[in-house]
């Protein structure tokens, strides 16, 4: 063998030697910090937006042939009533236009969600936002125009025609809302005021979860730690009492001092409901709030009604066991609401570690909803951002719009706790 062969050999067994090595040392797990940069947060956790669209410049050439193609949708106008055929094709094109803007619309919501500092990320939220008000008026006809056909007619058509059956719950909610459906222009109205009406939510949004600047914490080991609306649940059930306390009083103290501000953001939540209960004509604003979902505020008051009348033998009696527990003399506040009970209760988790608790919980509901559960907690799979950072939307959703067309998409804050 020559010597630049034996050279090159023993090059390749030195590299296949450190490869080995590199395998074989552990991997060290990701330590979840609210208050990292998104860009700290290792990929392999982050969901994958680009199931949706496989670019963002996909995203803004189907955002722009959207608004090139939503006026088609006005060219149903008049024609409903003409027969089940044109019904069938008029509601086709609206769900298919619905389905694209839920495409537009999620994508948008996912890079905001996980980084509401983001001017760029906000703002394309803003551009699709926008067109939900366009999409309201290019639709606002339909509603009205179909209440003047006899609903024995659309009935007929159905019969007819097993493909319209799909749009039967439709119908059947669009009937049981009739009396608070407004004409043509007054829906064209509804829409149109349908993102100003939203401002003060937006508002609210934005103040909390990215422009309030909260202060910095002492922790346990004595480390100065910066408090934020992803951490606090964290801190607030610390074992450390000097630590849950100073979270309690900075938390709560820095919204105190915004207090002003909310109170303007609430009462603009409040007119908007009276607005939509004055406009649709319903009896309250509790019923114009479950009205449209179709539930009974009977039901709903029996509901508070139940739980309060339950508060002694539950919540009353679990903050009576706390201060036994705790060996609290006086009441109980809240620094000492959400720390453990039990000296050894506060162990971590790694994800993996959840991963697994949940999955071997879930076996009674069946092989299939365990499978399915799998994939979605499978940071593999895209379905699920895992850990916080700083200016991430706080708490944790599943958002199952794209689940037909792709799949849910999960938002989580996962800190290792339980």
């Amino acid at each position: 063998m020559r010597k630049g062969h034996c050279n090159l050999v023993h090059r390749s067994v030195l590299l296949a030697t450190l490869l080995c090595l590199l395998i074989a040392l552990p991997v060290l797990a990701y330590e979840p910090d609210a208050t990292a940069p998104r860009s700290s947060v290792p990929t392999d956790y982050q969901w994958q937006w680009d199931d949706i669209f496989p670019t963002s410049e996909a995203w803004e050439a189907e955002l722009s042939a959207f608004e090139a193609d939503l006026p088609k949708l006005g060219g149903f106008k008049g024609r409903l009533g003409e027969s089940g055929q044109v019904l069938y094709d008029a509601q086709e094109a609206v769900y298919g236009m619905l389905n694209r803007f839920y495409r537009l619309m999620v994508y948008a919501q996912l890079q905001f969600d996980v980084d509401q500092g983001n001017s760029a990320a906000r703002t394309n939220q803003g551009r699709v936002q926008q067109l939900g008000p366009k999409f309201g008026q290019e639709t606002s006809y339909i509603e009205p125009e179909l209440l003047t056909i006899p609903r024995e007619k659309i009935e007929g058509w159905m019969r007819e025609m097993p493909e319209l059956q799909v749009y039967k719950y439709y119908f059947s909610e669009l009937w049981r809302q009739q009396e608070h459906t407004l004409d043509g222009p007054g829906e064209k109205l509804m829409a149109i005021t349908g993102r100003m009406r939203a401002t003060a939510s937006d508002a609210h949004e934005a103040l909390l979860g990215v422009d309030v600047d909260f202060p910095m914490l002492i922790d346990a080991s004595g480390q100065e730690v910066k408090l934020s609306l992803n951490n606090f649940s964290t801190y607030r059930g610390a074992t450390s009492y000097a630590v849950r306390k100073q979270a309690a009083e900075a938390f709560f103290g820095t919204l105190r001092s915004y207090e002003n501000t909310f109170a303007v953001l609430l009462n603009g939540v409040v007119q908007n409901h009276i607005a939509t209960k004055e406009a649709r004509g319903y009896s309250d604003c509790l019923e114009a709030s479950l009205s449209p979902d179709n539930i009974s505020p009977d039901a709903y008051r029996m509901l508070v009604g139940t739980i309060r009348e339950n508060l002694p033998r539950t919540l009353h009696k679990y903050v009576a066991l706390r201060q036994k527990v705790l060996g609290l003399d006086g009441p109980l506040t809240f620094a000492n609401l959400y720390n453990p009970l039990l000296p050894d209760a506060d162990a971590t988790y790694d994800y993996d570690q959840g991963r697994e608790m949940i999955t071997e919980a879930l076996q009674p509901l069946g092989k299939g909803y365990v499978k399915q559960a799998a994939i979605g907690m499978d940071p593999a799979s895209g379905w699920t951002d895992v850990y916080p950072n700083e200016d991430k939307r706080s708490g944790a959703y599943s958002n199952g719009v794209l689940a037909a067309q792709i799949h849910p998409y999960v938002l989580q804050n996962f800190d290792n706790t339980l």
